[in-house]
């Protein structure tokens, strides 16, 4: 198993238990103490935990956001099918913005073949885009976010707020569908406005994880998405609020493989 595969499973077990110990891990991961411990160490740099001297405890605040690396890594299955269900929304011709994110990032995958132009503030989804004849990118500028993995200041609001696109794809860490849209980081939370204001049609992309909860800034109410994609089954009480809200919902299916 490689380091970022057993990261992300010490990862899964810290959100379910909070707590984690190092020699219970070199034990189950068949690894030293030594590489538990710098797991756990690049945990600690992110915020996402509090090192002890026998593991670590989970740092559960709203405003901790784990890297763009370890968010990726979750939750793929779902990603890819809202990815690809929200590229089908894309036609020739027209401008869209992507949102800094791991589902958009994953939705600039299913974008090769159609002639259009992209504005995005993510490196990421420029890595992914910069070889495709059919697309003219346009990156945002601004100051350059490790977690997020793209640009997130004032001068990436300030460029997005002089341009008009036909869609917008945002991203978000939680979802909460009588609060908003949220994330840990109040400027990523002013550029997500600014990305909305930008568009004529809004799109939510948001696997089942994200939901019921809640970081530190909101961005956005549900009413302000034309359309929320999501892998997440509604309940009869949520299809009559996002109805009454007039916002659209499409839930993809996905297949486990």
């Amino acid at each position: 198993m490689n380091g970022a595969k057993r990261r992300l499973l010490i990862f899964e077990q810290l959100k379910e238990a909070k707590s984690v110990e190092v020699k219970q891990l070199a034990k189950q991961y068949e690894v030293s103490p030594m590489t538990i411990r710098r797991d756990l160490s690049l945990f600690a740099k992110q915020g996402l935990v509090s090192l002890n001297y026998g593991g670590a405890i989970l740092n559960e605040g709203s405003g901790v956001e784990a890297s763009f690396s370890l968010k990726a890594a979750q939750a793929q299955s779902a990603k890819a099918a809202i990815a690809k269900e929200a590229a089908r929304l894309v036609n020739e011709g027209e401008t869209i913005l992507l949102d800094c994110g791991t589902t958009t990032y994953e939705m600039a995958k299913y974008l090769s073949d159609k002639a259009i132009t992209v504005i995005t503030n993510s490196w990421k989804i420029l890595q992914v885009l910069q070889n495709t004849p059919k697309i003219k990118v346009i990156l945002a500028p601004g100051t350059y976010s490790r977690i997020s993995q793209g640009a997130i200041s004032s001068d990436t609001i300030r460029f997005i707020g002089e341009h008009h696109v036909d869609h917008v794809f945002m991203s978000t860490q939680g979802l909460d569908l009588a609060w908003g849209a949220s994330v840990p980081d109040e400027m990523d939370a002013n550029v997500k406005q600014a990305l909305m204001k930008a568009g004529s049609h809004c799109i939510l992309l948001a696997d089942q994880n994200k939901f019921d909860q809640r970081y530190f800034a909101r961005y956005a109410k549900i009413d302000e998405f034309d359309l929320v994609i999501s892998d997440r089954q509604l309940e009869e009480a949520e299809e009559q609020a996002l109805k009454q809200m007039r916002t659209g919902y499409l839930q993809v299916i996905v297949h486990s493989a």
